[in-house]
């Protein structure tokens, strides 16, 4: 879908989120239905993955532990209040210092339904992330947004000098700490 990212913004059911936050809990549906599932469900991923992470923990009960690598579509709205915004920066000022296009307050209202912030705020299972100070997709600022508004157990890792991807050495720490919540050897 081209310009998924900003698709049907005025219409909160339409979202494209809305589909892929539904589609999340499918996949579960299925791996559970599968005849060698133990029983133990994990969700982890990075950037578009890290926020399908969080929200999918929220969204479906069945999942026991997270792992989150600079969960995108983090505090979305932060451009409207002078900080920065996490992607897809659908509300980032245009060059010449006039608003986006997009932000209209039925837009920008319908977006905070799919921000991973506010999804934040209900994770209940216990969670791994990490992110690098460098990454300019996914500034820290909205990442720490997230992070912030989680009150169940986490652990967070920093990557300090990454950019907008996960070392071998986070990928190693995020599925070593998946395992051991798992119970998996």
């Amino acid at each position: 879908m081209a310009n998924y990212r900003v698709s049907d913004l005025d219409n909160r059911d339409l979202i494209y989120y809305r589909r892929v936050y539904l589609g999340c809990v499918r996949a579960n549906d299925f791996l559970a239905s599968l005849p060698n599932f133990n029983g133990h469900l994990g969700v982890m991923g990075s950037s578009q993955g890290g926020q399908l992470t969080i929200v999918t923990s929220v969204l479906d009960p069945r999942v026991e532990a997270i792992a989150a690598g600079m969960p995108a579509y983090c505090d979305v709205t932060g451009f409207l209040h002078g900080r920065a915004g996490g992607w897809p920066k659908m509300f980032q000022p245009q060059p010449d210092g006039q608003p986006n296009v997009n932000s209209v307050p039925l837009k920008v209202t319908n977006t905070g339904y799919y921000d991973t912030v506010n999804f934040a705020r209900q994770v209940r299972v216990p969670g791994f992330y990490t992110w690098g100070f460098n990454d300019d997709v996914c500034p820290p600022t909205t990442t720490y947004s997230a992070y912030n508004s989680i009150a169940a157990p986490k652990t967070l890792q920093l990557a300090l000098p990454m950019q907008h991807h996960i070392s071998k050495p986070q990928a190693d720490a995020m599925n070593a700490w998946m395992l051991k919540q798992l119970g998996v050897p």
